[in-house]
């Protein structure tokens, strides 16, 4: 496992701890997280297979805290994630929506 994702484990599971979580709980969270899910001995994945990996967990974690009381605003926090707390207020103007909306639309058939 990448030293990266053992220090985010880590921190997540200092926060978890702060947040009142029983150390049996956390480890079953961070083992499952850190486990492989396969018995193959070398796995090789493309960057974008491991994001979505990475995501899926994120998002089961994130249940996991939901269920327990959390509010998203919590979750966000922790995962470090820009949780906006007010709509924004800005404006654009229907044309660059439009343009925006064009894009978008490119994007997805590409």
């Amino acid at each position: 496992m990448p030293r990266w994702l053992m220090d985010y484990l880590e921190e997540l599971a200092t926060l978890l701890r702060n947040g009142g979580w029983k150390e049996q709980d956390i480890n079953d969270m961070i083992q499952a997280s850190s486990s492989p899910s396969s018995d193959t001995e070398d796995i090789y994945l493309d960057s974008q297979t491991i994001l979505e990996g990475l995501l899926l967990k994120a998002d089961l974690m994130s249940n996991s805290l939901r269920k327990a009381g959390w509010s998203s605003q919590d979750i966000a926090e922790i995962f470090d994630i820009n949780y906006p707390t007010k709509k924004p207020t800005k404006k654009i103007s229907p044309e660059l929506a439009e343009r925006i909306g064009k894009l978008a639309e490119y994007v997805v058939q590409a």
